[in-house]
């Protein structure tokens, strides 16, 4: 993934170009159970070192030219591109659902528009990493991955966390791809609030604090609490679907 935690540098605005983005949630059934491929990220890469992400990347300026300015068409070939890069998994664009967008915050060097995509893959479909950017992945279902992060044993970001969350409520692939289209492709632009160096939280649209980045509204809550590199996601926006 290409968004960070929150940093100790809240309080300055950085005017940094932002950038397209794709990343693909690859989803298999496997013994009536959902499993989602993570990736683990080499140790030593600058940044996000270490961390399990789904896969995906910049999008590249000649899938911008071949797709003649249609962003979301240069996205999906990016998503495309980046899943068989890092997984030797060939998928195709028609595959691809969008289920959320995630911009950067501007407190970031670095700041992506991230288009956020589903696809289900069969079973035996086997991963080839290249054990550099890559080294090490798992096919897991959503709940021991988050219940693994909880413990302290799995470094995500954000965006994997709360992907996460929103896969483990559902039972199989059929009622995740019913949950996003009930829902639609939902924008997340974080507003971080950091009460500490490892204490804070991310408010996203549609949270009560979102507007004035105060964390104590709380009437509607669309939001990651983060504690020591653990996250929380607490959200009642979905209550109704």
């Amino acid at each position: 993934m290409l968004l960070a935690t929150p940093t100790t540098h809240h309080n300055k605005t950085m005017n940094t170009p932002i950038l397209p983005a794709a990343t693909v949630v690859i989803a298999r059934e496997r013994q009536e159970k959902i499993e989602i491929l993570l990736l683990r990220r080499n140790p030593q890469l600058k940044f996000a070192g270490n961390y399990w992400v789904f896969p995906g990347g910049k999008t590249e300026s000649s899938e911008l030219d071949f797709s003649k300015g249609d962003i979301d068409q240069a996205n999906k070939l990016a998503a495309v591109r980046e899943c068989r890069e890092e997984t030797g998994i060939a998928i195709s664009t028609e595959m691809l659902r969008p289920i959320s967008h995630w911009t950067t915050p501007n407190i970031h060097p670095k700041r992506f528009a991230t288009q956020f995509y589903i696809c289900s893959v069969s079973a035996d479909t086997s991963v080839l990493i290249d054990q550099s950017e890559i080294v090490e992945h798992r096919w897991m279902q959503a709940e021991d991955s988050i219940e693994l992060h909880h413990a302290g044993q799995l470094h995500i970001m954000p965006p994997t966390y709360v992907t996460l969350v929103e896969i483990a409520r559902h039972e199989n692939y059929s009622a995740i791809e019913r949950y996003y289209q009930r829902r639609g492709t939902r924008s997340y632009k974080p507003h971080p609030v950091m009460h500490s160096k490892t204490l804070g939280t991310f408010l996203y649209e549609g949270d009560s604090g979102y507007t004035d980045k105060e964390p104590s509204l709380k009437e509607c809550l669309n939001r990651c609490e983060y504690n020591d590199g653990i996250l929380r996601h607490h959200c009642n926006l979905d209550d109704a679907l």
